[in-house]
């Protein structure tokens, strides 16, 4: 019976893994057994390559993975983690793009191998939108290190004039400010004033505006991680943004935090129902907690408990899942 509900949806690497061991001690002939090991092999391989492509950061690799596992039925912890990654990686990329954010770009995409537009084609998961928005900004990251690179040859040039125009056509867009502080210095210590005047002056307006563009995002956007709003909130907050838009991301951030203490406290107590009821208000809301979405907690165990144990129709099972589980 173990055997049989090993193969049920969603797969679980364990589940598997004891339906094996346990048929193996009872002298369960070979050949039915072979369909479970067979089927264990491959949701391991599903595993790995979605791991192997997170620790490598290989984008495309990664995608492919959580095909792969998704075609399976695979439910495990890693993917997750990528599905969450991947969703994550493509809302800040496209924020980040669309407010031209060089140094936000580099620090996003940096470490990660980018495949070219194309190359994700037959992937259901490359060709969906998280994994566009990172082709898309790729692109926008190209095309604004182009821009810096141009700039810092009229620099070493000593062509002012040409400087003065490269930083202007750069005043929408967020660089390293080392740079942009470089470039105004020279241009002041050439005394080239009613110059170093518009595009320092542009500098200030521009940082409170990228970081204002940057929370604002953020609270409009659908989904969002509890993470990303705090980076978001501080960020702001250190840019002296209005004090009534940090505000309203701090209490945001705040009531998803107590919504899970609420839900992990209950998990804790093993009160089902309100345990239940804190997990649907967060998965309802619009801050999203890592916890929940890797599935941390007794819930998701219990969960887990009971569906091996109706899949493989194991009532003293489903009796033991459920101990010490009660309702208020």
């Amino acid at each position: 019976r173990q055997l049989v509900g090993a193969h049920q949806r969603p797969l679980r690497k364990a589940k598997l893994e004891a339906a094996i061991l346990k048929a193996q001690k009872a002298e369960v002939p070979e050949e039915e057994i072979l369909p479970a090991a067979h089927l264990q092999s491959r949701v391991e391989d599903a595993i790995y390559r979605i791991t192997s492509a997170m620790e490598q950061q290989t984008l495309l690799e990664m995608a492919c993975g959580i095909d792969e596992a998704q075609e399976l039925g695979v439910q495990d912890e890693a993917l997750s983690k990528a599905q969450s990654l991947l969703t994550s990686f493509g809302q800040r990329a496209q924020r980040a793009s669309e407010q031209r954010d060089l140094v936000e770009l580099e620090w996003i995409l940096g470490a990660w191998k980018i495949d070219d537009v194309g190359t994700g084609e037959g992937s259901a998961t490359a060709s969906g939108p998280e994994y566009q928005a990172v082709l898309q900004a790729e692109k926008v990251r190209g095309s604004l290190t182009k821009q810096v690179e141009e700039a810092e040859r009229r620099f070493e040039a000593k062509r002012w004039d040409a400087l003065k125009s490269a930083m202007e056509r750069l005043q929408d867009a967020h660089i390293q400010e080392d740079i942009w502080d470089r470039w105004a210095s020279a241009i002041r210590t050439e005394k080239h004033w009613s110059i170093l005047h518009a595009v320092s002056g542009a500098a200030l307006q521009l940082k409170r505006r990228l970081h204002t563009r940057r929370l604002e995002a953020v609270l409009q956007a659908e989904k969002v991680s509890l993470t990303q709003l705090d980076e978001a909130a501080d960020a702001a907050e250190a840019g002296q943004v209005d004090k009534d838009l940090v505000a309203k991301a701090r209490a945001e951030a705040s009531t998803a935090r107590q919504r899970w203490k609420d839900a992990k406290e209950a998990m804790d107590k093993k009160l089902v129902d309100r345990a239940d009821v804190m997990v649907w208000k967060l998965k309802k809301g619009r801050v999203c907690v890592d916890e929940l979405v890797n599935r941390q907690g007794l819930l998701w165990d219990l969960v887990d408990a009971i569906q091996d144990a109706e899949a493989s129709k194991d009532w003293q099972a489903m009796r033991d899942a459920v101990a010490g589980w009660t309702e208020e």
